[in-house]
Order: structure tokens, then C-alpha cells, then sequence
């Protein structure tokens, strides 16, 4: 649910058009739903014949030749899709990723880069990255956004302005959702919001 600018920004780039970007580097705050969006980005490259390549920064041991290991597929395709999720848990890697192996991927490559931190100043000082590299810092969900989500999880419209008041921890609310039987902690069912 939501995220069209998200998506439609990433559809651009699988289409190719001349003013997409090569590199897209997703960052925000645990919980706000990155690996949801990744998830998306994946349906969608899945969809458009893409070939699918997904790197876990939270692999154990993730060095450059392990990484390169994972995302060995990348270079058999004209058109690949790499999806690095967790990037704060490599971080260490971020020099490497950069100066050596992105620019060796084919030149219709796609790759997004999810983590908590946003790119490191010299992505942003290197003339060659301007137009390759687009940054999103992912906010909270609109209110519309986030309720639509929380009907998709068929949780009792009642808790929705309780719940939409914690927006920003999308694992909250998708996990309340997800609950068969949910019923609220006394805490939210006295809570003044859940009234409205």
C-alpha cells in the first residue's frame, strides 16, 4: 500500500528512460518499511522480465568477495536488478561498492541500496554520481496511505487513529494487522485516539 512516488520513480528506471537514475539509495529509520519497499521493487523487476539479483547486509561475514559471491548473477545480464537491503550492517563496504564494483555493472543495471544511513558525502561529491545516484529519504506513510494499510490488515477501523498515530513503525502496525484474533493492550483500548 502507498509508496507511488517510490514506485513510480523505480519504474522509470527499469524502463529506462533517459532521466532515471542508475543508483537509487533508499534511507530511514528502523521500521519504516524499506524491506516492504524492496519487496515491491522486486514484484515490479520480477514483472518487467528483469533478472533479480538480492544482497542481505545482515549475511554473516559479508566481505567484497562474499558480496561479489551473491551478486555474482549480476554480471551475466545485460539488464539486472540489484536489491542490497540492510546496508547498515555492511556499511564497511560502502568505498568498495562505490568506487569498484557498481562501475562494473552493465550500463543497464539497476540498483537500489536500503538502509538506515544515507550515502556517504564523497557519492554526493563525485561530479560522475550526480546524475547516476538519486537519494530518498523515506518518510511515514500519508495518513490515507497508512490507513488503506491497515484495512489490507483487517485491523478494527476503531484502532486505526491509535495506531496511525505510530505510523512510523510500519512492522507495528503490519504485525497487528497480520494477528487473526488482534485485541488491543489496555493502554490503547483506554487511549483517547482509538475513540475517534
Amino acid at each position: 500500500m502507498g509508496r507511488a512516488e517510490e514506485l513510480d520513480l523505480f519504474g522509470s528506471a527499469l524502463d529506462g528512460k533517459p532521466d532515471s537514475f542508475a543508483v537509487l539509495f533508499v534511507h530511514g529509520p528502523e521500521g519504516i518499511g524499506k524491506s516492504s519497499l524492496l519487496r515491491r521493487f522486486a514484484d515490479l523487476a520480477r514483472s518487467a522480465g528483469r533478472t533479480l539479483i538480492r544482497v542481505d547486509g545482515r549475511s554473516p561475514g559479508l566481505s567484497p568477495d562474499s558480496f561479489e559471491a551473491e551478486a555474482a548473477a549480476a554480471f551475466d545480464d545485460e539488464r539486472p536488478v540489484l536489491l542490497i537491503d540492510t546496508f547498515e550492517q555492511c556499511q564497511g563496504l560502502e568505498t568498495w561498492l562505490r568506487d569498484s564494483f557498481l562501475s562494473r555493472l552493465p550500463a543497464e543495471a539497476v540498483v537500489v541500496i536500503a538502509g538506515r544511513q544515507p550515502p556517504g558525502l564523497p557519492w554526493q561529491a563525485d561530479p560522475g554520481w550526480t546524475q547516476a545516484l538519486h537519494v530518498i529519504a523515506l518518510r511515514n506513510l500519508p495518513p490515507s496511505d497508512a490507513t488503506a494499510l491497515l484495512v489490507s490488515r483487517q485491523v478494527p477501523p476503531p484502532l486505526h487513529s491509535a495506531l496511525l498515530g505510530f505510523r512510523s513503525a510500519l512492522l507495528l502496525t503490519t504485525a497487528v494487522g497480520r494477528r487473526p484474533s488482534f485485541s488491543p493492550p489496555d493502554r490503547l483500548a483506554t487511549h483517547p485516539l482509538s475513540l475517534t
